[in-house]
């Protein structure tokens, strides 16, 4: 008898339909042919007449083996049982629902003799929805989409399929599957195998796979998250390794297959140019992760080199997105306007077989293009990706991060023709040929003369080659001592004019980024001070690395017990020297020019204290929220000034600090700024970045809004109406209060009366403001005036091209109306009609939150303005 090389282990309970079937594509194996496979057929004591079946074809066969259990038993303890009995050096599961190449499991055989150090090969397989189908005849309903080999990614989504195959002798040294998982089992011993050695996919559609409603994974659905989720929990925690879900969301990654049945939109809204260099592993993997996008209406347009590769991918892609042409040997700038004739899409975005996508890609960058028709491409943060060998047998990924213009920088070092892969565009930016020969030749000019916007979120990988000699991880840009980049640094004997304070609980994984993006500042006469807030993390060892990492700064830190994060800040500017403060969490970022540009304005205009501008939401959600130009009578209602904003100190020492204890501790620290007569300015322009994740500080104060806002109501009464005074009474007394009252998340409450005792706190912040004349930081007798009569004021039209805005806006051309309104805002106070065309704009463009709060807003200015009134009642109705 010859030796075994190959066990394919079918487990069956009542499948009777199934199980001939599953024999027929067995038997036709190239290796069972051969007489190099065995087949053992696990009976879980089934009801059905799988047994006279099977007894057929061992008949038959020599190399079938049959065991029934005397009792019906868990899948996984089904396969042990095969484990227990199996001659071959490799083993796979054999679902008796699902197919194979007749050459499948031969190919995957060869690839564990030819890798040693590889314990497990997987790979990609065609869908079916109709049972019993064959590998020569089937239909054709979608195909899986598996990426590379990578642990990190393994600890966080399940993506290794259906039809794997791994060495046998791993049992011996790391035991059988967990029998008392009911549907992780495989996923639990992918995890505990991938501890010592590596997998490897096998980029070809190797499977057949019925995508089974009926099956045991879609039949416990709630079992298969719980199961999956205490697993995944279990491994990460003994790895120590931090979460994925900010570039794979656990709702978006990995589907089971990409659905081919379902009719694509006639014009895709975005065409992805990939230009390849040949067909490999690396170009199957750039597609799939373009195909695994969350955002679906997309054409993939795959310029190849020559005949016979296109032809081979075209056999391999069933999905109609993808298109394939052959474009010889071009230059680069050819190719792409080859692609561009092409392209369908209103959006391009350019890659080559050396990037992978991560799936919100496309999601985040039109997040951004969409809204801001001025906006011409959108590039974004990356993964420097190298795979080396850590020991014999174990693959290990060095991941290098890059952000800001340190992207550019780096991508022009490691793509010579096209620095600009990776990046969204409005295809008319790419139309103009002298816009796509500077982007080609001249990226620092197209930086500087095409408008753009770098979303601070890392969306995608450059793949480096594969390096048999493994390297330390190489120094990114933003890692290399600043002193060697910028070599004006300010004078360290002396106070800063600029103390930055990051208070820290638990952040240790972005710290780092928060302390690099006030490193990069173009302004270099600061402090920056950490606070640890009792952190139970690394937070300190992350600390104290940026201090050595950056010798020539001045990084201090601090560590104290954990009391919250008013506390916190409070604590550092009690150390700060700066004159000025500028609070930063230490999870978000400032762009390079902003101490620079806010430094300015506070160093030549003695009247303004508090400098803020607009920011852009990265990390769950990738959007910009411009804000407003300065109005204390907005800033009391609703809160749009950023917690990020840089202040004379002074304004810290009037006000008290922040409170703790109170929720939006941020806007009680402004109201009560400007209640002590304090003025702000607006730079119009995205210099703070906020992130977003599934769990902040922020969103925790969002389920006590109403107790929130009535501390703050309380606090400072002289600034609130009558109305809303009473309203915080019976919130803070435990009463509902009358559904009259129009109360939204951030904004107070809006009343009757607010307009009239508007005025009377603007004419009691002018007697403050007099009283402030020593300090140089006090409102101007010009503004008190100009505030004092805000509220009539406020509601006179200027010069509004209104005429020209209805036009646009019944045209269709929403975008243009909006680009044009906001435009007019930034040099203009805000004025209710402009306002009112905005929210019009919004709603039309699917842009509903955003337009009830725009209108909300116009009724905290004008509570009887009809129009607004007219517009929300619109919006609402159509709501319900």
């Amino acid at each position: 008898m010859n030796e075994i090389l190959v066990s394919a282990l079918v487990s069956t309970y009542n499948s009777e339909k199934f199980i001939r079937g599953c024999l027929e594509d067995l038997i036709n194996q190239s290796l069972f042919k051969k007489n190099w496979m065995e087949i053992i057929v696990i009976d879980a004591n089934s009801s059905q007449n799988e047994k006279a079946i099977v007894e057929e074809y061992k008949r038959k066969y020599p190399n079938i083996v049959y065991i029934r259990t005397p009792e019906r038993i868990p899948l996984y303890a089904a396969w042990n049982v095969g484990i227990k009995q199996a001659r071959g050096k490799y083993l796979t599961n054999a679902n008796t629902d699902d197919r194979h190449h007749p050459a499948a499991l031969e190919i995957l055989a060869n690839e564990l003799e030819k890798f040693p150090e590889i314990a497990l090969v997987y790979p990609d397989q065609i869908v079916t929805n109709k049972e019993n189908e064959t590998f020569e005849k089937f239909t054709v309903a979608g195909f899986t989409s598996y990426p590379e080999f990578d642990r990190q990614y393994l600890l966080n989504y399940t993506y290794i399929g259906h039809q794997p195959m791994w060495r046998s002798s791993l049992h011996k040294e790391f035991g059988l599957f967990n029998d008392k998982l009911k549907v992780a089992g495989d996923y639990e011993w992918w995890l505990r195998i991938s501890e010592r050695y590596s997998f490897k996919h096998i980029p070809l559609l190797l499977g057949l796979y019925y995508y089974n409603t009926e099956g045991l994974e879609r039949e416990n659905t709630q079992l298969c998250l719980t199961e999956t989720y205490q697993v995944r929990q279990f491994y990460q925690k003994k790895a120590n390794k931090p979460s994925l879900e900010e570039f794979y969301p656990q709702n978006t990654y990995f589907k089971s297959y990409i659905d081919v049945t379902k009719s694509l939109p006639t014009v895709p809204d975005v065409s992805v140019i990939l230009i390849a260099n040949s067909v490999s592993g690396n170009l199957i993997t750039t597609i799939n992760s373009v195909l695994n996008q969350t955002f679906k209406n997309i054409e993939i347009i795959v310029l190849l080199s020559s005949q016979n590769e296109t032809t081979y991918l075209k056999n391999y892609f069933y999905d109609k997105r993808v298109k394939i042409f052959e474009s010889t040997s071009y230059p680069f700038l050819e190719k792409l306007k080859i692609g561009l004739n092409y392209a369908q899409g209103k959006y391009i975005s350019i890659i080559t077989d050396e990037n992978k996508l991560f799936p919100r890609h496309l999601e985040y960058s039109l997040s951004i293009l969409i809204p801001n028709p001025h906006i011409s491409f959108v590039t974004n943060g990356f993964f420097k990706v190298k795979q080396g060998v850590g020991s014999k047998a174990f693959y290990e990924y060095e991941r290098v991060k890059f952000l800001f213009r340190d992207a550019t920088e780096e991508l022009k070092k490691l793509s010579k023709e096209f620095s600009f892969v990776g990046a969204v565009f409005k295809k008319e930016a790419l139309m103009n040929e002298k816009n796509l020969r500077v982007l080609c030749n001249e990226p620092e000019l197209a930086l500087k003369n095409i408008t753009n916007f770098h979303i601070p979120q890392v969306t995608w990988e450059y793949l480096l080659p594969y390096d048999e000699k493994y390297s330390k991880p190489e120094k990114s840009v933003l890692e290399i001592d600043s002193n060697t980049k910028i070599q004006n640094l300010a004078d360290t004997s002396k106070p800063p004019l600029v103390s930055v304070i990051i208070p820290c609980y638990n952040l240790s994984e972005f710290l780092p980024e928060a302390v690099e993006s006030v490193v990069k500042q173009t302004f270099t006469d600061w402090e920056c001070i950490i606070v640890d807030d009792g952190s139970t993390d690394n937070t300190r060892k992350v600390a104290l690395s940026l201090q050595k990492r950056y010798p020539g700064r001045r990084i201090w830190y601090f560590e104290k017990q954990n009391e919250g994060v008013a506390i916190a800040r409070n604590f550092g500017i009690s150390k700060a020297r700066g004159k000025y403060i500028l609070p930063l969490d230490a999870d978000d970022m400032i762009e390079p020019t902003f101490l620079e540009k806010a430094v300015k304005i506070l160093e030549t205009e003695q009247d303004i204290s508090i400098v803020y501008c607009d920011v852009v939401h990265f990390g769950a959600e990738s959007r910009i929220y411009p804000s407003c130009n300065w109005n204390a009578l907005l800033e009391v209602n609703m809160n749009y000034l950023v917690s990020s904003s840089l202040y004379r100190k002074i304004v810290w020492d009037k006000v008290g600090g922040y409170k703790s204890n109170i929720g939006y501790e941020d806007w009680e620290f402004w109201v009560n700024a400007i209640e002590k007569g304090f003025k702000g300015k607006r730079i119009p322009e995205v210099l703070y970045l906020y992130r977003v994740r599934n769990v902040s500080r922020f969103k925790e104060d969002l389920t006590k809004d109403r107790i929130n806002k009535a501390q703050i109501i309380k606090l400072h009464p002289t600034l609130y109406t009558s109305q809303q005074i009473q309203w915080a009474e019976q919130v803070l007394s435990g009463i509902k209060p009358p559904e009259y009252y129009n109360d939204q998340y951030c904004i107070m409450p809006i009343t009757t009366d607010l307009k009239l005792d508007f005025k009377k706190c603007f004419d009691n912040q002018t007697e403050t403001a007099e009283k402030n004349t020593s300090d140089n930081t006090h409102i101007s007798e010009s503004e008190t005036q100009r505030l004092s009569t805000k509220t009539t004021e406020s509601l006179q039209p200027k010069v509004y091209p209104a005429e020209q805005i209805e036009k646009l806006i019944e045209s269709a051309r929403s975008d243009e109306a909006r680009q044009m309104i906001l435009e007019f805002l930034n040099q203009n106070d805000n004025i209710i009609p402009a306002l009112n065309d905005l929210a019009i704009s919004f709603y039309l463009c699917g842009m509903e939150k955003e337009a009830l709060n725009l209108l909300h807003t116009i009724l905290l200015i004008d509570p009887n303005n009809p129009i607004a009134k007219e517009n929300l009642e619109l919006i609402q109705k159509k709501g319900t």
